[in-house]
């Protein structure tokens, strides 16, 4: 008797899970709009948000994430870069994501922006761009490029 019973839940669950549709747990993710976007904000803030850039990361091991880090003619000559590759450090360092699926670009605009994106695999062959203005023709030297050079470099990941 209790065989049997067994025998038609077993039936029961195989039959309803072929025909109940199946549910995805995992955000989806709108590949046409960015994840997150920020100007000029503090680390502890920018680690923040860099935690739930990673979190989405690691939801889906085909997700592939995009770093925008979108330079002001206020900033320094390479700080954009400089922040980029600070946040892919943190994203792969301390957060665990791997190397091969966290990518940065640089850009230009008139106010600094950092821009996450998350792709699938299939987006990457066209992944999204971004209006980048071209880079500003004055060379106007800004005060104290090396000391902020130096405090994104030494930027503690804890």
């Amino acid at each position: 008797m209790v065989r049997i019973r067994i025998l038609c839940c077993l039936g029961i669950v195989l039959i309803a899970s072929r025909v109940l549709p199946k549910t995805e747990f995992l955000r989806v993710h709108n590949p046409t709009q960015a994840f997150d976007r920020y100007g000029n904000i503090r680390w502890e803030d920018e680690k923040a948000r860099l935690d739930n850039f990673a979190i989405q990361l690691l939801q889906d091991s085909n997700y592939l994430g995009y770093i925008w880090v979108l330079q002001a003619p206020s900033m320094c000559r390479a700080e954009a870069q400089a922040r980029a590759i600070r946040a892919k450090k943190y994203l792969v360092n301390y957060r665990h994501v791997p190397w091969n699926r966290v990518m940065w670009v640089t850009g230009y605009r008139p106010e600094l922006e950092t821009v996450f994106w998350i792709l699938t695999p299939d987006q990457v062959s066209s992944p999204p761009i971004l209006d980048n203005e071209s880079p500003p023709k004055t060379n106007v030297a800004i005060k104290g490029c090396a000391k902020r050079l130096a405090l994104i470099n030494r930027s503690k990941f804890n």
